[in-house]
């Protein structure tokens, strides 16, 4: 019972960390750089806090269902931190990877991945959703990136 337990609260104390992440990455780099430009640190909190309410909320939907176990809900967890991997370390190796091209990635594999979790279709033609998503993911950061390179060079 205690190897359970500790293993649940390891879970838990992960699924709390990148929910403090996440939300903190949406309300300063995401709505701080756009929508909330010249906004107080305050209010960037505040959006911040909402923000995780609203994550919180969507993954108590997700955790109610009744096919839904912890061992799923893990696998959804790995499945939203691979999405930021792998352009993270682009992000530090290639100086010309684009935040654009790499946030619309993001959103485009996480969907990917998730989506057709949810729907019970772990695996697409034969490839774990998530490995899809990944993919996906990469490839319009990597080419959006190059795209908007190529434009930059010849002024257009």
């Amino acid at each position: 019972m205690l190897v359970l337990l500790g293993a649940v609260a390891a879970i838990m104390s992960t699924a709390d960390s990148v929910l403090l992440s996440l939300s903190s990455i949406l309300a300063k780099d995401v709505l701080g750089r756009t929508l909330l430009r010249h906004a107080p640190e305050s209010t960037l909190t505040r959006s911040g806090k909402i923000l995780s309410w609203l994550v919180m909320a969507v993954m108590v939907v997700v955790a109610l269902d009744p096919g839904m176990t912890l061992w799923g809900l893990k696998q959804l967890k790995n499945e939203l931190l691979g999405q930021v991997a792998p352009l993270f370390v682009l992000g530090v190796s290639w100086s010309g990877l684009r935040a654009k091209p790499a946030l619309l990635g993001i959103i485009l594999g996480t969907l990917a991945a998730v989506l057709p979790t949810l729907a019970g279709w772990e695996r697409l033609w034969g490839f774990h959703a998530g490995v899809l998503g990944l993919a996906l993911n990469v490839l319009v950061g990597v080419v959006g990136s190059l795209w908007v390179n190529a434009r930059e060079r010849t002024g257009g």
